[in-house]
């Protein structure tokens, strides 16, 4: 059960929409310099959660922890100041735009599924119900976002971090959620992030 409250969103700060948010991005230590000497690149994957664009994790330690496990020792993690002036999001954490998001996703999803089986990659999906669902998923966000011209999703998932283990159970009883917050910063909205440094 998610429980994320007004009150502790308003102290993350994208509660009521601010004039920017500080985020934390996680990758290796050559891309971060790539990134502080060139800007953000957008992500080419066809199987993005939330579409195409660049991620970033609300909280530090989830974005150290991805980075840590992706590239060991030659992980870093960046610290980014995003723009949300002037910009459309779509905030899922919210039940006005999670009510918003079905009714957008009712209107495209048999289109999407046939342009899917239309092509060629069919025959690849078929056994691979993961792949597929991802794709499906990844494709979805990207119409929405064009359709709607949102800049920004901001979105959450449940995740048990290995310190949090060995206390799962007590977050259970008292109903603690244990989901990570990710933000999304569209293709085309790239300018948004305006400050980047190593943290």
């Amino acid at each position: 059960m998610n429980l994320l409250t007004k009150g502790s969103l308003l102290k993350r700060g994208i509660c009521m929409k601010p004039d920017y948010i500080i985020a934390y991005h996680g990758t290796s230590k050559g891309n971060a310099q790539r990134i502080i000497e060139n800007k953000y690149s957008s992500s080419k994957k066809t199987t993005e959660w939330l579409g195409g664009g660049v991620y970033f994790f609300l909280d530090i330690d989830p974005a150290e922890n991805w980075a840590k496990q992706r590239f060991s020792d030659e992980a870093e993690t960046l610290k980014s100041k995003i723009s949300m002036k002037n910009v459309k999001v779509l905030n899922l954490l919210f039940e006005k735009d999670r009510f918003t998001f079905k009714r957008l996703v009712k209107s495209k999803v048999k289109s999407i599924y046939k342009k899917m089986f239309e092509r060629e990659e069919a025959l690849i999906w078929r056994g691979n119900q993961n792949k597929f669902e991802e794709e499906f998923r990844c494709r979805v966000f990207n119409d929405v976002k064009e359709d709607e011209n949102y800049g920004i999703v901001i979105a959450s998932f449940e995740n048990i971090s290995p310190y949090q283990k060995s206390y799962a159970e007590l977050l259970e009883r008292f109903r603690i959620s244990t989901a990570i917050i990710q933000i999304c910063v569209s293709d085309d909205y790239i300018d948004l992030i305006k400050e980047t440094d190593i943290v």
